[in-house]
């Protein structure tokens, strides 16, 4: 670790180091314990340190990376299928025109959107026929399942723009349809 502002600290590497206020990182020789500025220590010293400092931060990230937030990517794909459905939202009136990122940017309001591991955007899903025209209805899925009741309550008769029909807002219900 090493201290800004001035002061003396003892870095990762196990060398005493000093921050100037500046931001010059001075090293403690170990042999004649007067400190140096990084900079000035033998090339091979020098790579030697990037290289330990570059694995240090490597084990530090693979670290935070093996324990995912509950909330992470990562994570939520491995809840299996079924544990989403509550996470999702039905919508109907869109307009025929509106895109995937009006719908996400609207339905952000109630909540953080749930990302699409393959594309990486917000999970939102736009119906279309046979010939690919949208049909008007859609799909939002949540993060959290505390943001449903939310944006039930907020968008239920809402309009995604000024002058549209209000749109109609559910749990969406991922039962299969009579006759199939």
């Amino acid at each position: 670790k090493k201290e800004s502002g001035g002061g003396d600290s003892r870095d990762d590497d196990g060398y005493d180091s000093y921050e100037s206020d500046g931001g010059t990182v001075y090293v403690k020789e170990p042999l004649s314990g007067t400190y140096v500025d990084e900079g000035d220590l033998p090339p091979a010293e020098r790579r030697a340190r990037k290289k330990r400092k570059a694995e240090r931060k490597k084990k530090e990230s693979s670290k935070q990376s093996s324990n995912p937030a509950p909330n992470s990517v990562k994570n939520r794909a491995s809840r299996g299928p079924g544990k989403a459905q509550n996470r999702w939202v039905y919508v109907s009136n869109l307009p025929l025109d509106a895109t995937a990122s009006e719908v996400a940017s609207h339905f952000s309001k109630a909540g953080i959107l749930d990302v699409n591991i393959d594309t990486l955007r917000p999970n939102v899903k736009l119906y279309t026929d046979e010939d690919g025209r949208q049909k008007g209805d859609g799909a939002v899925c949540y993060a959290n399942e505390s943001s449903v009741p939310l944006a039930l309550s907020i968008f239920d008769g809402s309009q995604l723009r000024f002058g549209c029909t209000p749109l109609s807002v559910k749990m969406a219900d991922f039962s299969k349809k009579k006759g199939q």
